[in-house]
């Protein structure tokens, strides 16, 4: 799966423990949309979501806060 994902050119993580604030650790972009997975400390994955979507005109709808960031 990590392989399909190299051919996109916009792409990053970050580390979000139940201490932090998602404002403060969060770099994902306010003005793309995406897929975002979440993984536990055991490096399973347990969460796969989105952001944004398409609109029936072809265009994107890309919240105006993005991941909440």
């Amino acid at each position: 799966m990590k392989k399909e994902l190299n051919k996109y050119t916009d792409k990053g993580n970050f580390t979000l423990t139940i201490d932090d604030k998602l404002q403060l650790v969060c770099n994902a972009p306010n003005d793309k949309s995406g897929v975002y997975l979440v993984y536990d400390n055991n490096k399973e994955l347990i969460y796969i979501g989105r952001s944004g979507r398409v609109k029936k005109d072809g265009t994107l709808f890309i919240r105006k806060a993005g991941l909440g960031c």
